[in-house]
């Protein structure tokens, strides 16, 4: 949830220091998260259906060049602020329904 929220951020600032600073978090955000991605789904999956889960994760990671060819459609047509935003916008609305549960059942 870090890196949409960073994204919204970075999409709105003019200010070339402050870039920088957010893609430096925003990049370590997203190097935990991949370093963890593959710990997380085996973790969470049942021992029988372990393989199975790494498999739709490899095919969840082929599919980022499609969401990257859509991402610079859209910052074509919309320029590249707004199609970020846009982007992190409908991250936020995907990903936080889908938290919320999470973070109840580990404060339980």
């Amino acid at each position: 949830m870090v890196a949409p929220v960073l994204l919204v951020a970075l999409s709105a600032s003019r200010w070339l220091p402050v870039c920088v600073v957010l893609l430096v978090v925003m990049g370590a955000a997203e190097s935990s998260f991949a370093a963890m991605q593959s710990t997380l789904v085996l973790l969470s999956a049942p021992e029988r259906v372990r393989g199975g889960a790494m498999g739709i994760l490899s095919a969840c990671i082929g599919t980022q060049p499609l969401g990257t060819l859509a991402i610079g459609l859209l910052a074509a047509a919309l320029g590249a602020p707004l199609a970020f935003t846009l982007n992190a916008l409908v991250s936020l609305i995907v990903i936080v329904p889908l938290a919320i549960p999470l973070v109840r059942t580990r404060s339980s």
